[in-house]
């Protein structure tokens, strides 16, 4: 008897291929999220901008380079991501003096408030005018 009728092969399962995805999204989100943070009025945040931001840009980075390897080009995560982190890093400066302008203006605010509610403060005001 022939053997022909028996030539079945398992299914060969094809290795996944790295496409740089996952690299690619962690770069997005930190790339949003240091430019929504920069927006925040804190001292100091500047640093976790700035920290975020190079973050973004070596994973956005890393996953054109996957996305390219494996599809030929790079995705729009991986670009968006990438371009975040630039812009990101390019406003950190300007971020990082708003900071210290905003942490000046509630330090001063905070000083005025003290004195006006010092009642010596209104006596004194009270007895140059008289």
């Amino acid at each position: 008897m022939d053997n022909q009728y028996n030539t079945y092969q398992p299914p060969v399962n094809p290795q996944p291929v790295d496409d740089g995805k996952n690299l690619s999204i962690v770069a997005l989100i930190c790339g949003i999220v240091s430019i929504i943070v920069g927006f925040i009025p804190v001292p100091f945040f500047f640093i976790l901008i700035l920290g975020t931001a190079v973050v973004a840009l070596i994973l956005g980075i890393m996953g054109r380079g996957k996305s390219v390897k494996a599809y030929g080009k790079a995705t729009g995560l991986a670009t968006a991501g990438l371009v975040l982190g630039i812009i990101a890093i390019a406003l950190s400066p300007f971020f990082a003096a708003c900071n210290i302008c905003t942490t000046c203006t509630v330090c001063a605010l905070q000083d005025a408030s003290n004195q006006l509610n010092n009642p010596s403060y209104w006596e004194g005001l009270i007895n140059s005018l008289s």
